[in-house]
């Protein structure tokens, strides 16, 4: 065959297929630290990279920074990662003209269950966590390279052999690979048994998988066979050569490729399983790990690595989850929704209750668990929400654990039409119209109202929050300490002052005590039918909010005061950021606007907490681009 091209010198086309889990946020982590690390221009040598992200089931809770040049995003209806890849090779040549090999000389084929790069870029930059790839396809006279190597007994239904395990797999495109991946078919025979209920026997039967390895699978089975073992049997059955970063399948000193009874690691023909690989686990210059490995409705063993990436991810993104070293949290592990199966030995798949799965494998899905409450703050949080995806975003999801750490109750209001990335929210959850402009003061009236008609709980203050707001951006307990300072100061209080227009407070997040709830309820009754548009609930509800408290009798207070800011001849200068630093990384803060600032943020100017809340965001100039930016009232974003 003829000799590789040069990497730094080809093109690449990265295809990267993605699909979310209910109740599960491990791919969006997967993701999110792809394109904030992997895909980082600052770290890595310049190479000739296109990437494509094909969005199964079209949900998407990361951002994906589709402004960003060589950048391109396919979502679709719900498939296999084959079907996903074959997708993305079409996109790229109808959206181009050419043929893919016309295009690319590599492709790289990535599947959202891995995690990586777990790489460490040099100091001088001029490296690349595609090198090591390509540098053991050159070794070995490959043509495709993987993290790892499955070597498969004659047993298995796809036929002997070495497997490349694809999660990740850098391929040489030509247009004969091509052609063998995407046109030819493959055939493999699966046996399987049923009970027939006569004479105690079983039926011996047999399904045979014919399809190309890329493209359509009818059924899970078939996107193994055809897919999962094939892509390796087909490329050596036509004289190509795998390998892997871990193995090859030549002449490797631990395995003879000939020699069936060789292709095992300790008995296990799997070596990037738990506690595989010479009885530990696969080491980390695979570069891309799949930390868990998932079996119908069960696991084929413990997590791999999970806590080892986990803290490379934080150290590399300077990320500090807002419960770290937080004393006294209790969760409710009866919210997960988990079918109790196994015995609950601590062996393999098994189980024997909700915590017990947490502990052994919803960690590493990173399911969602809710905190129950620990301190005792007296307060209801009265929170509006809209997704138009109809999801609970990541930080929505901590705001919640925030609020029931400190006790609040929470009346959950959404103007989406239905929940569909969580089962269950650990507190009162109301649909409700989404009228557009107004719809949050709407929504809290309704809030306000709800409790008037249902006072057998004597609260002492009453907290307003939207999902426009991140917190808590310099930790939980710095939170708790504010909150506790602006009670003990005031009858009322918010985030953030300001003087445009004339002197208020920002709509949200303000908290008021119980006792002023009538006063509340009654001005934003009266105020909603005056208003029209969303200037005017700008100008004529939050504008006049505070003003009306303060001349009923009521004191204020608020964390982010105008004197400490710069406002000469500054628009909106609570949020300008040019004043950013003024304040994101006061202890006292706790919130943020962040629509208005993110495309200002990186993760040095970003506490490591505001980093974690962020992390399924993207911070600069191709991420969120505020309005303010658009029309030129706020400078433009230049950090990547």
């Amino acid at each position: 065959m003829n000799s590789l091209p040069n990497i730094r010198e080809s093109r690449i086309g990265i295809i990267y297929v993605y699909y979310e889990r209910i109740n599960e946020q491990k791919n969006q982590t997967n993701l999110s630290f792809f394109i904030k690390y992997g895909l980082n221009d600052k770290l890595w040598s310049k190479l000739n990279i296109s990437t494509l992200f094909v969005i199964n089931g079209h949900q998407c809770e990361v951002l994906i920074p589709v402004t960003k040049p060589n950048v391109y995003l396919l979502k679709e209806d719900n498939c296999s990662d084959w079907e996903g890849w074959y997708n993305g090779i079409k996109y790229f040549e109808n959206t181009k003209g050419k043929r893919i090999w016309e295009q690319f000389d590599y492709l790289c084929l990535v599947n959202a269950g891995a995690i990586g790069p777990i790489y460490e870029p040099n100091v001088e930059g001029q490296d690349h966590w595609l090198i090591p790839f390509y540098n053991k396809m050159v070794k070995d006279g490959a043509v495709i390279c993987s993290p790892c190597m499955s070597f498969l007994p004659n047993t298995n239904p796809s036929g002997p052999g070495p497997k490349v395990v694809p999660i990740f797999s850098l391929l040489r495109c030509t247009e004969p690979i091509i052609n063998l991946l995407t046109n030819v078919q493959i055939t493999c025979t699966d046996k399987f048994s049923i009970d027939t209920h006569y004479k105690e026997r079983s039926l011996e039967l047999y399904n045979t998988h014919q399809n190309t390895v890329l493209g359509h699978k009818r059924d899970k089975q078939d996107a193994v066979l055809t897919g999962e073992y094939g892509m390796s049997r087909i490329l050596v059955e036509n004289g190509y050569r795998l390998t892997s970063l871990l193995y090859n399948n030549n002449n490797d000193v631990n395995f003879n490729c000939h020699n069936p009874s060789n292709w095992s690691i300790n008995g296990n023909t799997e070596p990037d399983r738990y506690m595989s690989f010479n009885g530990q686990n696969v080491p980390f210059y695979t570069i891309f790990i799949k930390n868990i490995w998932r079996a119908d409705n069960s696991y084929v063993s413990l997590p791999v690595l999970y806590g080892e990436c986990k803290d490379f991810v934080y150290l590399k993104l300077n990320m500090k989850p807002i419960f770290q070293n937080i004393s006294n949290i209790v969760y409710n592990y009866n919210l997960l929704n988990v079918k109790l199966i196994g015995n609950g030995i601590g062996n393999g798949p098994d189980w024997g209750s909700k915590q017990d799965f947490y502990n052994k494998y919803g960690v590493a899905e990173e399911t969602i668990l809710f905190n129950k409450p620990t301190k005792k703050f007296n307060g209801c949080l009265i929170y509006a929400h809209y997704d138009p995806n109809n999801i609970i975003k990541d930080y929505v999801i901590q705001t919640i654990k925030a609020f029931r750490y400190f006790g609040y109750d929470i009346l959950f209001f959404t103007a989406s039409q239905t929940i569909t990335n969580v089962d269950v929210l650990p507190c009162n959850v109301f649909y409700v119209k989404n009228d557009g402009a107004g719809t949050d003061w709407k929504i809290w009236l309704h809030g306000c109202n709800y409790l008037k008609k249902n006072n057998d709980i004597n609260y002492s203050h009453i907290f307003l929050l939207n999902d426009s707001i991140i917190l808590p951006i310099n930790g939980l307990l710095n939170f708790g300490k504010t909150i506790e300072q602006m009670r003990n100061t005031s009858d009322f209080w918010g985030h953030w002052e300001s003087n445009e227009v004339e002197w208020h407070i920002v709509g949200t997040p303000i908290e008021f005590k119980y006792s002023m709830l009538n006063d509340v309820a009654n001005f934003i009754q009266k105020t909603i039918p005056i208003c029209a548009n969303r200037e005017d609930y700008v100008l004529k509800l939050e504008v006049k909010f505070a003003k009306h408290l303060v001349n009923k009798g009521y004191k204020w207070n608020t964390v982010i005061k105008i004197k400490d800011l710069n406002t000469n001849n500054i628009i909106c200068p609570v949020f300008n950021p040019i004043n950013i630093r003024k304040w994101i990384n006061n202890p006292s803060s706790f919130g943020i606007k962040w629509k208005y600032m993110i495309s200002y943020l990186n993760q040095n100017i970003a506490s490591p907490e505001l980093n974690y809340l962020t992390r399924f965001l993207y911070y600069g100039k191709y991420g969120v681009i505020s309005k303010a930016e658009e029309i030129g009232a706020f400078t433009k974003s230049t950090d990547e």
